[in-house]
């Protein structure tokens, strides 16, 4: 068949289905477009790459033409020209062939200018660039040019690009068993650009698969290839337009061929592949690309769409479709492939075919097989299900009567309709002697206004518990403090019709709590007293030693020159008055913690330790002690009382240094998981470890008064003020003369 016959028959195919179209549209209400509507009269040139003849080149001009006929376009305005150009390199024939398009179109006046592949696109633009030079552009399957080689023309560049990688992936998901791949290419520098584009993306496979090419060998060499393949080996078919020998045919011709003569199954990365015999794979789907440009033709004639600049792009993806027949045939696993997967060839089985006559088959057995069983169960459910509820209701009646709690049901105004054994307690009365009479016949006349009342707020609360207090006077005049959960009954009308109640004694608890209450107060009286005393006491006691100590002071002053071992005694009496007039201090201190203490609030230990260095300015210069400290925390806790710790605990540091050795003291701090914890290091006179809990002890010294002054609190002070910040101090040393390190944990502010 000729070229122009094909091409007579093609016209004949399109105006059949724009027949055919028009008369649907006629059958279902739809009006046929005039035909001297405006865009009527667009001139579209279509320049195809190559010869007439090429598979691919008939899916599209197929789906094209029916698209274009159904969406109104006069056929007869469509040019169609074959350039040949893969078979014709000679620069004469492309004079040849623009000398013949230029006398064909120099009377015709062409609006919208078509090209299918790249040949196609870089012949417009280069070669004949004057023919239709005002006229739009759509270019099918060619890579997007630059503005450079536009040349001043508008172009809207409709792509699909090869989808190697998910046509690989597609094959493994078929074939999990796949140990080697073979990419079938011819050698032309399209076909190798191809075969590299999938050498690159087989790189992420090469650890597990054997990856093979055939852009050397000849047309002969890549089919007796294909047919002696190892087991476990698939084919994916890549581009071809001529071999090693120069021997030139259409893609479609030798994948035809290859998969006749191939021994595995061959993927494409067209849909005319399932035509050709070919599985299928994540293919550009020619089909649909034709309708997609018949689409943007078609918009543009009828002024639906404008080009808004030089290059409009427009990327198709590519869809996963398989021949149901072939992955049959080879033993592929369908289900391994993504829900989007579309299948050809899916012949319809028996559950496809009579799937509402099985159901309906299956549904009767069911309902059949059902009502069976369950007249043959019934009677046997029915026995157990006595048996269950004979065993329930004895374990019901077993709890509710063996419980120490009072259970009762009354109706709306109180009366007593049931009530367990535990009212031989409660109310000194067995069961049925209680059956009839009112719960307020047992409930102490001061007590029973609150429990009406309670109860009367109660019927409001639908299917809520709500619970209450009272005293139940028991017919020997025992009264029992009860505590009741208490649940409304509801009629249909969403009134409360009765109640449910369980009544636990708590007379015990509540006389605990009383005596608990009395102790409290006794003791906070105590404190009181105790904390009046010890103020009193201090100021009484400091009064006569500040006197003893002033008078002795003055008494050398009055007497002039006296003795030595009389200024000597003088000197003791004004020492121990001072001692005391210390240790009244300390003990009132000790006695203020907790009394005169201030809330917690977050502090910033840093600014406390500063508030120390400069309180104990005078003896850090006087001792010449080196202080290293980090950053400390913010803690939880009362400001006054973290100063006076600090002041007690880095003031025995520099008080208890080796005797003419530098005081070193080191001050860090680490966060814990509930609290923080503070290390204070010196490299004083160290501790024994057997005596290192004693030293917390109030009045425990562990050396004389001569060697270390002082009154022996103020480490008590600090353990004392560690505690009511619910922490805990201590103290660890290697021995005498080892330094030793006060460790002491207090609460963050996150762990109040």
């Amino acid at each position: 068949m000729t070229n122009t016959i094909r091409k007579a028959f093609l016209v004949f195919c399109a105006v059949l289905v724009l027949a055919c179209s028009l008369s649907a549209g006629k059958a279902f209400g739809q009006a046929a477009r005039p035909a001297d509507e405006p865009f009527s009269s667009q001139r579209i040139l279509l320049l195809f790459s190559y010869g007439y003849g090429s598979r691919g080149v008939e899916l599209f001009n197929e789906a094209f033409l029916a698209e274009m006929a159904s969406s109104g376009i006069n056929l007869s305005s469509l040019f169609f020209e074959y350039l040949d150009l893969g078979r014709n390199a000679d620069p004469a024939y492309r004079q040849q062939l623009l000398a013949y398009l230029k006398g064909k179109y120099a009377d015709e006046r062409i609006d919208l200018i078509i090209t299918v592949q790249q040949p196609a696109l870089s012949f417009l633009l280069h070669d004949a660039r004057d023919i239709a030079l005002n006229a739009p552009v759509i270019s099918f399957q060619a890579p997007t040019p630059s503005a450079t080689e536009l040349g001043g023309r508008q172009i809207i560049s409709q792509l699909s690009r090869f989808d190697i990688k998910g046509t690989v992936e597609r094959s493994l998901e078929l074939f999990p068993n796949t140990k080697e791949i073979l990419f079938v290419s011819g050698s032309s520098p399209a076909d190798k650009k191809v075969a590299e584009e999938a050498r690159t993306t087989s790189l992420a496979w090469k650890d597990r698969l054997t990856i093979d090419f055939t852009t050397d060998l000849s047309l002969v060499e890549i089919l007796k290839r294909a047919a002696s393949l190892p087991p476990d080996t698939v084919i994916i078919f890549l581009q071809y337009n001529v071999d090693t020998e120069g021997k030139v045919l259409f893609a479609y011709e030798l994948e035809a061929m290859l998969t006749k003569a191939a021994n595995a199954p061959v993927f494409g990365l067209y849909d005319y592949n399932l035509r050709n015999g070919g599985i299928g794979g994540s293919v550009v789907s020619v089909a649909e690309l034709g309708q997609a440009t018949a689409r943007l033709a078609a918009d543009f004639v009828k002024g639906t769409r404008q080009i808004d600049g030089p290059i409009t792009v427009i990327t198709n993806k590519a869809v996963p479709l398989f021949d149901w027949r072939q992955i049959r045939r080879w033993g592929g696993f369908p289900q391994n492939l993504p829900p989007e997967t579309q299948f050809v060839n899916r012949d319809p089985g028996l559950w496809e075919l009579y799937k509402f006559h099985i159901l309906t088959a299956l549904l009767f057995i069911v309902i059949e097989t059902a009502l069976i069983g369950a007249l043959l169960v019934n009677n046997r459910r029915r026995r157990r299900a006595e048996v269950l509820l004979a065993e329930s209701e004895r374990k019901y009646r077993d709890i509710v009567e063996r419980t120490p709690d009072l259970i009762v049901w009354t109706d709306r105004e109180g009366t007593l309709l049931f009530v367990n054994h535990a009212s031989n307690i409660i109310f000194g009365l067995r069961p049925e002697n209680c059956i009839g009479r009112s719960v307020f016949d047992f409930t102490h006349p001061d007590d029973r206004k609150r429990t009406a009342e309670a109860m009367g707020a109660g019927e409001s609360s639908r299917d809520t518990i709500f619970s209450f207090e009272n005293r139940q006077i028991a017919e020997d005049g025992q009264i029992h403090h009860m505590s009741w959960n208490t649940r409304p009954i509801h009629a249909s009308s969403g009134e409360a019709v009765q109640f449910a109640s369980i009544a636990r004694d708590i007379t015990d608890r509540y006389n605990a709590e009383r005596t608990l209450l009395k102790t409290v107060d006794r003791l906070t009286n105590s404190n009181t007293e105790l904390e009046r005393f010890a103020f009193v006491a201090s100021h009484d006691l400091r009064e006569p030693i500040r006197t003893l100590v002033a008078f002795s002071q003055l008494l050398p002053r009055q007497l002039g020159t006296i003795a030595q071992e009389a200024q000597q005694s003088l000197d003791m009496i004004i020492h121990a008055a001072k001692r005391m007039d210390a240790l009244v201090l300390d003990l009132l201190a000790y006695s203020q913690v907790s009394s005169h203490a201030q809330p917690f609030n977050p502090v910033d230990m840093n600014v406390v330790l500063q508030d120390v260095f400069s309180d104990l300015k005078t003896t850090l210069l006087e001792s010449r002690a080196e202080i290293n400290h980090a950053k400390l925390p913010i803690v939880l806790g009362d400001q006054l009382q973290l100063h006076q710790l600090f002041m007690n605990i880095i003031g025995n540091a520099l008080k208890f240094s080796s005797k003419g050795q530098r005081p070193v003291v080191s001050i860090r701090a680490s966060e814990q998981d509930e609290a923080c914890e503070i290390a204070i290091s010196d490299n004083g006179i160290g501790i024994e470890p057997q005596y290192a809990d004693q030293i917390f002890v109030i009045f425990k010294r562990l050396h004389t008064i001569m060697d270390y002054p002082g009154t022996g609190v103020g480490l008590a002070i600090c353990k004392r003020i560690v505690e009511r910040h619910r922490g805990r101090i201590w103290v660890e040393s290697d021995g005498i003369n080892k330094g030793s390190t006060f460790k002491l944990s207090l609460p963050t502010p996150g762990n109040s």
